[in-house]
């Protein structure tokens, strides 16, 4: 891969803030010396989510812009970082809520990622909590939020009846909560991913497998160091990257895990639900955007048609306007990760029944009134 070629396709802002993060080609530095445009700067940190990112290079930021710019900056990126410690406060006090109730858990992505890759709680953006419980638990957890101030964001799955519980949790992933004082969102999940089949283990297999930290206190529980890569390969991956941030997270990942890490494991888990290719697209356009090395392990699979298909998209993905994806998207997407229609269809034939099931949800929602 060109990086020079690739960079003259990236954005001023794009180019702007990949040079903040010490990560430009010396050589090229020309490239990179553009003039700044402070809204349309804002306007991508915004489309990517990562103004708290940019807490750690303000010092640099200020050399290059001018005061006013940067005053205007910086109260954005402080309010960011105020609003995930807001975030933190309110995972510790849901973390505390599922232990009183015996709700075995793990947290994913948000501030107890920013904590662990970077530790500090504000680095990471982030508009809800996500964590992994059993579906038999959700009732339960959903009544004992009720009981702190939260809502449901959409379904009340506690005054479901069982038939109806029971097909929509069979279809879908996760239920979401807000508390409209704090305007936080927490979301319970009890699958990674609406697919089964493109994570390695199952719901109840990775509660048995947790690493524990400590946040104010509270022991709170998160996913093994080479599971959360997989997860932020194959998260970021069927999205198309289309988000930033997730590629920060897995920079980060490399960076303070470098040496450390057993890609043995990392492939042959991720390669049992035909996935790998999601962990190399990962490592690779670190490579493009970062210069983070390419693993030896990984070195041998530089040539594989479909992994450039991907790596052009994503690309494509990032540079452009943000996109939700459409399902065809999508399942171009996976049939290219898992390189055999297949296995696509094998895994993916539920979708069929998954958005099938949603007019009658909405209908549901629509002629039963949600949980006051």
């Amino acid at each position: 891969m060109n990086r020079i070629n690739f960079f003259e396709s990236c954005s001023e802002e794009l180019k702007l803030f990949i040079e903040l993060l010490g990560c430009k080609d010396e050589e090229k530095e020309s490239l990179l010396n553009a003039s700044f445009d402070r809204d349309k700067f804002i306007e991508f940190l915004t489309r990517h989510q990562v103004l708290n990112h940019m807490s750690i290079v303000m010092p640099e930021f200020r050399l290059r812009v001018s005061d006013d710019d940067y005053r205007i900056v910086l109260r954005l990126v402080e309010g960011a970082v105020y609003r995930q410690l807001q975030m933190t406060h309110t995972l510790v006090e849901v973390s505390k809520l599922l232990r009183a109730n015996e709700v075995h858990n793990l947290i994913f992505k948000g501030p107890m990622l920013s904590y662990e890759l970077y530790g500090v709680f504000g680095l990471k953006s982030s508009i809800d909590l996500d964590f992994l419980i059993k579906k038999e638990d959700l009732i339960n957890v959903e009544k004992a939020l009720l009981e702190i101030g939260y809502v449901p964001a959409g379904l009340s799955y506690s005054k479901m009846p069982k038939v109806v519980w029971r097909l929509f949790s069979a279809f879908n992933y996760h239920a979401g909560y807000i508390n409209h004082d704090k305007q936080h969102e927490v979301e319970m999940h009890w699958k990674f991913f609406a697919s089964e089949s493109i994570f390695p283990n199952t719901t109840n297999d990775q509660l048995t497998s947790l690493r524990a930290f400590s946040i104010a206190g509270e022991q709170v529980y998160t996913l093994p160091k080479e599971e959360l890569f997989i997860y932020l390969s194959v998260h970021g991956s069927i999205h198309l990257w289309g988000r930033f941030k997730w590629l920060l997270d897995v920079r980060g990942f490399l960076l303070k895990y470098e040496g450390d890490i057993d890609w043995e494991y990392i492939l042959q888990a991720s390669n049992k639900v035909n996935m790998k290719r999601a962990v190399l697209l990962s490592v690779y356009l670190c490579n493009a955007f970062f210069k983070t090395p390419i693993p030896n392990e990984l070195e041998s699979y530089k040539g594989d048609k479909n992994l450039l298909k991907l790596l052009q998209m994503s690309m494509d993905s990032v540079n452009g306007p943000f996109k939700s994806g459409s399902r065809l998207r999508y399942i171009r997407v996976i049939t290219l990760v898992k390189g055999r229609l297949k296995d696509v269809f094998t895994g993916y034939l539920f979708l069929f029944f998954y958005y099938l099931s949603r007019p009658l949800f909405f209908t549901y929602n629509k002629l039963f009134s949600r949980a006051e």
